[in-house]
C-alpha cells in the first residue's frame, strides 16, 4: 500500500509535466511563425552561433531593433506577411518583414558577415541561446521554418522542470496535494504558456527562477550550504537568462534573513555559499559586458540607462508606486488581459471578471500579509513572506529601472515572468491562512481548474479565431 501510495505521489508532477510539454508542442505548431515578441530577432541569435560558430558582439554606437539578419530568415518573415499567414487582413500584425516583395529562391543565404545579426536580442546573455541552438544544429538539413519549430520545441520542453520546481514549491508551502494544485496554476498561465511555445529567452527565464524559488525555500526549511548553492546556481542561471533575473539576488538575501529570523541566528558559511555560486555562474558574463559594451547588461541596456538618467524617480512614491499601479494594472492588462497572443484583448465580461478577482487576491495578499505579521515566525509564514520580498524585489527594480517606460508607456506585464512562482505562491498561502483546514485542498483544487479552464479557453476562444477562422 505504501509502495502504491508513493507511485501515485510521483505520478501526478510527471503526468502534469507531460501534459504541459504536450500542450507546448501543440501551441507551437498551432502559432505560426515569428508571432512571439521579437521571436525573429531571437531566432536570429541562435542562428548565428550555430552558422558563425561565436555568441555575436555587436558593434557600438548601439541602434535598438536593427534588423539585420540572415536573407533566409528575412525571406520566411517576408512570405508569412505577404500570405497573412498570422492575423487576419484587418488586423495583421507586422514584424521584421521587407519593405519590398522579394523574388523567393530555392536556397536563401543563412550566413551573413560578422557585423550583422544586429537585432534587439544580441545585448542579452546567451544561456537561452546556447540551448536552443542545439535543438538548431539537430534539425540544421531542415528548411528554415522546421528549424524554428525545433526550436520551439525544446522552448516547450523547459516546462518539465518548470512543472517540477513548481511542485517542489507548492509542496513546501501547501503539503503533497497542494504542490499538485500550484504547479497546474503556474504552468497552464495562458501567457506563460503562450511564452514557452514560441521562440523567446523569458521561457529559460520563468524556469531559472523556479528552480532558485524551489531551492530557496528548501534552504529555508532545512538550511545548509547545499541548499543555499542550489539556489545560488540556479539564480545565476535565471541572470544568465535574462537580466531580469537580478531580483533574485534580492531575493536569496530575503530568505537568508527569513532563515536568521526563525533561527534568531544568523548562517554566514552558507549565505557566501549562494551568493558565490551565483557569482561563479552570472559573473563572467557581466564582465564580459563591461569589457564589450562598458555596461554590464550589454548594449540594449545603455538606452534604457539613458532614459532612467534623464526621468528617474524623485520620491519615495514614485518607488511604491509598483505595490498601488504596476501590480493593478500593468500587471493585468498585460499579464493577465490578453491571454499573451500579443494585442488580443478580452471580451469586456471576462475582463471584468478577472479584473476583480485579481483585486481580490492582491487584498488577500495583504490581509495575509497582516495576519502572518502577528504569528510566530514558523517555517512557512517565513517562507511566505520571503516569497512577498522577492515580488517586491523585482517591483522596486522595475521601478528604479524602468521607471519611465512602465508609468508613461504602459510596460509590459510579462515583464514579471521572473517573478510568477514566488507571486502564484502568495495567492495560494493567503487563501490557506483564511480558509478553514476542510476547504483547503477544494480551493487548491478551484485555483488550477479555472486556470486551466481560461487557458482552454483562450485557444479556444481567442487562439483560433485569431489565427485560422
Amino acid at each position: 500500500m505504501a509502495i502504491r501510495r508513493n507511485l501515485y505521489r510521483k505520478a501526478g508532477p510527471v503526468l502534469l509535466a507531460l501534459a504541459a510539454f504536450i500542450k507546448g508542442v501543440i501551441l507551437a505548431g498551432l502559432v505560426p511563425l515569428w508571432q512571439g515578441p521579437d521571436e525573429a530577432v531571437h531566432f536570429s541569435y541562435i542562428q548565428y552561433i550555430v552558422e558563425e560558430k561565436s555568441i555575436p558582439v555587436y558593434r557600438l554606437p548601439f541602434q535598438p531593433y536593427a534588423t539585420d539578419i540572415s536573407p533566409e530568415l528575412r525571406q520566411s518573415i517576408a512570405d508569412m506577411d505577404r500570405e497573412h499567414v498570422a492575423f487576419h487582413p484587418d488586423n495583421i500584425q507586422r514584424f521584421l518583414y521587407a519593405e519590398k516583395p522579394q523574388a523567393a529562391t530555392a536556397n536563401p543565404e543563412r550566413h551573413t558577415s560578422t557585423s550583422a545579426y544586429r537585432n534587439a536580442a544580441l545585448g542579452y546573455s546567451p544561456l537561452y541561446y546556447a540551448y536552443g541552438a542545439v535543438a538548431y544544429a539537430l534539425s540544421y538539413g531542415l528548411p528554415v521554418e522546421q528549424r524554428a519549430l525545433a526550436v520551439r520545441i525544446a522552448t516547450a520542453l523547459l516546462m518539465v522542470p518548470l512543472v517540477f520546481f513548481s511542485f517542489g514549491l507548492g509542496r513546501i508551502l501547501l503539503g503533497q496535494a497542494g504542490g499538485l494544485a500550484f504547479a497546474a496554476f503556474v504552468s497552464f498561465h495562458p501567457m506563460v504558456s503562450f511564452v514557452f511555445s514560441i521562440i523567446n529567452n523569458d521561457a529559460m527565464l520563468i524556469a531559472s527562477s523556479a528552480g532558485a524559488a524551489y531551492f530557496m525555500a528548501r534552504y529555508l526549511i532545512a538550511g545548509g550550504a547545499g541548499q543555499a548553492t542550489r539556489a545560488g546556481l540556479m539564480a545565476g542561471l535565471a541572470i544568465l537568462a535574462k537580466p531580469h533575473g537580478f531580483f533574485l539576488v534580492a531575493a536569496l538575501v530575503a530568505f537568508i534573513v527569513a532563515l536568521a529570523v526563525r533561527q534568531k541566528r544568523m548562517e554566514w558559511t552558507p549565505a557566501a555559499a549562494g551568493f558565490g555560486a551565483m557569482a561563479a555562474v552570472a559573473l563572467p558574463w557581466l564582465l564580459f559586458g563591461i569589457a564589450h559594451y562598458g555596461h554590464a547588461l550589454g548594449p540594449a541596456y545603455i538606452p534604457l540607462q539613458e532614459i532612467t538618467l534623464r526621468h528617474p524617480p524623485v520620491t519615495a512614491s514614485d518607488i511604491l508606486t509598483p505595490m498601488f499601479f504596476r501590480w493593478p494594472y500593468t500587471m493585468f492588462v498585460s499579464f493577465w488581459g490578453n491571454f499573451g497572443h500579443l494585442d488580443t484583448p478580452l471580451p469586456p465580461w471576462l475582463a471584468t471578471g478577472l479584473w476583480w478577482t485579481f483585486i481580490a487576491a492582491f487584498a488577500s495578499v495583504v490581509a495575509a500579509t497582516a495576519k502572518a505579521a502577528f504569528g510566530r515566525a514558523h517555517r512557512r509564514n517565513t517562507l511566505f513572506f520571503a516569497c512577498i520580498s522577492s515580488v517586491l524585489a523585482l517591483d522596486i527594480l522595475f521601478a528604479l529601472f524602468f521607471f519611465y517606460s512602465i508609468k508613461y508607456e504602459g510596460g509590459q506585464g510579462r515583464y514579471y515572468f521572473a517573478a510568477w512562482p514566488f507571486m502564484s505562491a502568495t495567492f495560494f498561502y493567503a487563501y490557506r491562512i483564511f480558509a478553514p483546514a476542510r476547504l483547503h485542498w477544494g480551493g487548491y483544487l478551484v485555483f488550477a481548474l479555472g486556470m486551466m479552464a481560461l487557458f482552454f479557453y483562450s485557444a479556444y476562444s481567442v487562439l483560433l479565431p485569431r489565427y485560422y477562422l
